[in-house]
């Protein structure tokens, strides 16, 4: 992927339509990977990631 993102919220919400649609925005200048990482409240971070183009990792790793 071509670029890089960030969120930041002081309230826990789903994150994942967020995600998908920031990424599929950065899909059109080329993909070859997709991922995330967020930290919970509780401070520990969830990382996932995975070739292939946004909507398919999406579905794969379970964004929404």
């Amino acid at each position: 992927m071509c670029g890089i993102f960030g969120i930041i919220t002081q309230t826990e919400q789903a994150l994942g339509p967020i995600l998908i649609d920031a990424a599929r925005r950065l899909s059109y200048r080329g993909y070859d990977s997709v991922g995330c990482a967020t930290l919970a409240t509780n401070g520990t971070i969830d990382l996932r990631k995975d070739v292939g183009k946004v909507d398919a990792v999406a579905a794969r790793l379970d964004f929404a």
